[in-house]
């Protein structure tokens, strides 16, 4: 928590403009775009759904303030109802429906305008365990049917690793690590990722051999002598953090 996680999504949305550095969608520098006009979808931890607005009217805001036609409107919105799971859901009250469905109903409105990257916020921190599972099933899914580029924010390890292609490991704002979560999971860059993602054990240790790929470490205290992998960062006699 307070890592940077929110603010960075928040840089990537245009709400808060970044001190140094800049923001790319492919090639196209957009940092100093308006939010308006980056083609963003934004799903928020609360919702943010219109409560007089009924399902359908709710999908749809993003498309009238785009003044998409009717018909066309229509369409898109029954399909994007049906990518989160929703058909037959259009014209219910928001007040009936429950937090998991709701949820959805915030990401088939991020959807429907086909944005150029889709960014959620911590988007399931709401629900309990069960629905949660459900509900993260569905968004991958939607997310990868979609086939848009999205930057999903959690503090929940397990999350991360169900629905990430790569992730990014944040503290204190700074980025520890960018991976695939084989390779944060088995190849942690640095103690705090390593006790963060996984529950390992970090024993303190010395390098007294390496051979290819391999390395022989010494644990402190015991003498103990164990194979690790990482020989390709570390050298005979050099003090290492050893992961298990």
């Amino acid at each position: 928590s307070g890592c940077g996680k929110s603010t960075t999504l928040r840089m990537i949305a245009g709400f808060v403009t970044p001190t140094t550095g800049r923001i790319l969608f492919g090639d196209r520098d957009i940092t100093d775009t308006p939010p308006n006009k980056r083609g963003t979808g934004m799903v928020f931890q609360n919702y943010a759904l219109f409560p007089h607005y009924d399902v359908a009217q709710n999908v749809a805001y993003g498309l009238v303030t785009r003044k998409v036609p009717k018909a066309e409107r229509a369409e898109r919105v029954a399909a994007a109802l049906a990518a989160v799971g929703l058909e037959g859901y259009a014209d219910r009250r928001i007040d009936q429906l429950s937090g998991g469905q709701q949820q959805r109903v915030a990401l088939a409105r991020a959807l429907v305008i086909s944005p150029s990257v889709l960014l959620l916020d911590e988007p399931l921190s709401n629900l309990d365990a069960k629905l949660r599972e459900e509900t993260r099933v569905q968004i991958r899914r939607a997310q990868r049917d979609a086939g848009i580029t999205s930057v999903y924010v959690t503090h929940d390890q397990a999350e991360a690793m169900a629905v990430s292609d790569r992730i990014a490991v944040l503290e204190a704002g700074k980025l520890h690590q960018v991976g695939t979560p084989r390779e944060v999971y088995h190849r942690p860059a640095t103690a705090f990722v390593a006790t963060f993602i996984g529950g390992s054990n970090v024993l303190d240790a010395e390098v007294v051999e390496v051979s290819g790929d391999r390395a022989v470490v010494e644990l402190a205290g015991s003498g103990a002598k164990l194979p690790a992998g990482g020989a390709d960062r570390a050298k005979p006699g050099e003090r290492v953090a050893v992961s298990v």
